[in-house]
């Protein structure tokens, strides 16, 4: 279980070829964009947004749930290693 921490779109490729069933994609800073945001498909793992980083309506239109800084904690305290792709 690895938390994913994407922070640009460009090292996605690289983040993807790692991404399992059990892990989460977290986007950050610029990887929370919505042309972005509308070719994640077909992934094996769970995709959130901080609520604060975009609009709620847009990401969730792709399937995408936003999640509050609580929710963030716990999903650092749930898996039991972390990455960041930035």
């Amino acid at each position: 279980m690895i938390l994913h921490h994407l922070h640009h779109p460009s090292l996605y490729g690289q983040c993807a070829a790692l991404l399992s069933e059990h892990d989460t994609l977290l986007l950050l800073d610029e990887a929370v964009d919505t042309a972005f945001i509308s070719t994640l498909d077909q992934l094996p793992c769970a995709v959130r947004i901080l609520k604060s980083a975009t609009n709620r309506s847009e990401a969730e239109t792709f399937g995408v749930q936003c999640i509050t800084v609580d929710e963030w904690v716990d999903l650092v305290i749930a898996h039991r290693h972390s990455m960041t792709w930035g």
